[in-house]
This record gives C-alpha cells, structure tokens and sequence, in this order.
C-alpha cells in the first residue's frame, strides 16, 4: 500500500502525479478492486486538485495533534 505520491520539485507541473495516480486506478479497476482511499495535506493545493479531478469526495478533515514531552 502507498499511502503518499510525491514529486521532485524539478519535476512538478508536469502531470507525473496525474499520470502515477491514473495507473493505480487503472490497476486496481483490472484486479477487482471496487473502492480507492487517498491522504491529502490540507495545504497541497496541486494534489487536492488532481484527487479532484480524478472523483475522489473528500470524507471530512482529520486532525492531528502533537505535544512534544522534551520542552
């Protein structure tokens, strides 16, 4: 299970992410899977758009909290 797509920067604008996400799709469509989960960061603006383009309907936010015990 991949649960991230990244992009070098140098890369990026180029549909790699598009193309990436496209063949795990089209993957899991041929091997019978009926259903796909995907994690976004809120702020990653590009991947947002692309799961949207690709159908994906956002389930609600999640939130995470972190309290560093060393301070």
């Amino acid at each position: 299970m991949s649960m991230f797509t990244g992009t070098r920067r140098a890369y990026r604008g180029r549909g790699l992410a598009l193309a990436v996400k496209l063949a795990s799709i089209n993957w899991a469509a041929a091997n019978g899977i009926t259903r796909l989960l995907t994690y976004n960061d809120a702020t990653n603006a590009p991947m947002l758009a692309v799961n949207a383009r690709l159908g994906y309907q956002p389930l609600g936010r999640r939130v995470e909290y972190l309290k560093d015990l060393a301070s």
